[in-house]
């Protein structure tokens, strides 16, 4: 694995990118993302101000679906509010999004969209997916606000995206986001607050 260095400051950036396509620098903030071997500045990564919660950075915490690290997050803004997505890895290694919005917490993973919408559905409309029929619940504009640690995929500040959230009434949540035409879908189930602890 070659390890990498800030182009900044020079600090080792660690394994980062042993996870991760995008990173920040610990010691000076600097965004860092990697794109087809390209090691380039991604420019600011905002400024994150801690926010109380259950879900913190690198401190991993247990839910009933396995043990979590959160190595990255992003904060992203809806106009009358603000919710953090956290890339955390299971014990496999393997990541997922953890959501938190106003103590909501749900855990998902990309999902086929073979029979899914590449254009935002419109809100109450219903969508066919995992034999299930899921109703949208919402449908916002989100703006990337700010951006820390190891992440799956490159953010940049300011980014604007539409964004739908789905549910079936099973206890999941399907949710869609949407960037110049292309489509990402992802599914997974809430997690009840009083369920999640630390290890050990």
């Amino acid at each position: 694995m070659e390890r990498r260095n800030c182009l900044k400051c020079g600090a080792d950036l660690g394994e980062s990118f042993r996870w991760a396509r995008m990173v920040n620098c610990d010691h000076c903030g600097t965004a860092h993302v990697l794109r087809d071997a390209v090691f380039t500045v991604a420019g600011s990564s905002g400024v994150l101000h801690e926010t109380p919660g259950l879900v913190h950075m690198l401190q991993p915490f247990v839910t009933p679906k396995g043990t979590f690290d959160p190595v990255g997050m992003v904060r992203f803004s809806y106009g009358r509010g603000a919710w953090d997505e956290f890339w955390a890895l299971d014990e496999a290694g393997s990541g997922a999004w953890i959501s938190v919005d106003e103590g909501d917490i749900v855990l998902q993973r990309p999902t086929s969209d073979k029979d899914l919408p590449h254009f935002p559905p419109a809100l109450g409309s219903t969508i066919g997916h995992d034999s299930e029929d899921w109703t949208v619940t919402e449908a916002e504009t989100a703006r990337c606000i700010g951006f820390r640690g190891q992440l799956p995929e490159a953010f940049e500040l300011d980014e604007v995206f539409t964004f739908v959230n789905a549910s079936c009434g099973d206890g999941r949540l399907l949710s869609g986001e949407f960037h110049a035409g292309a489509a990402t879908w992802f599914i997974g189930p809430w997690l009840d607050s009083f369920e999640l602890g630390r290890p050990g």
